[in-house]
């Protein structure tokens, strides 16, 4: 009888033991759920910010500019505007055509280049008008 409790023991043993196994092997399962969960919901996002990320369609002012120097593309501007500038609507449409890359600096970048041209005048804080090659200055559209 002494060989059937040993018989017994030791299958009890293994028992715990296939038992404590299992238990390991169910925390390593979802240990691997939460990080296929967590790389998931990363491609998810990813896929989101390429999405926002896809080029926007220029509008016609945009494509226009697009290829110009900054004071070509200033030039148009204000011709399409009746001589008038805007330096803010400015660098809106010339970061959309992709003529500025830095955003932070475009401002100051813009100035510089209306005042070294000479072909801007001020007339307001953050607009300007373009002179008039011929001396004559152009005529204002409300």
């Amino acid at each position: 009888m002494s060989d059937e409790y040993s018989t017994v023991d030791e299958l009890s043993e293994v028992v715990r033991k296939l038992r404590l196994e299992q238990e390991r092997m169910e925390k390593e399962i979802a240990a691997t759920e939460k990080h296929i969960r967590a790389v998931e919901t990363t491609i998810s996002l990813l896929k989101r910010t390429a999405q926002l990320k896809e080029p926007v369609a220029r509008g016609p002012i945009t494509s226009e500019l697009h290829g110009k120097t900054l004071l070509e593309a200033l030039i148009q501007i204000s011709s399409r505007n009746g001589g008038l500038l805007k330096v803010s609507e400015a660098r809106r449409l010339m970061q959309e055509a992709g003529l500025l890359k830095n955003p932070k600096n475009a401002l100051s970048i813009l100035y510089t280049v209306m005042n070294r041209s000479g072909k801007f005048e001020k007339i307001n804080r953050g607009e300007y008008r373009l002179k008039n090659q011929s001396g004559l200055s152009p005529k204002i559209v409300e």
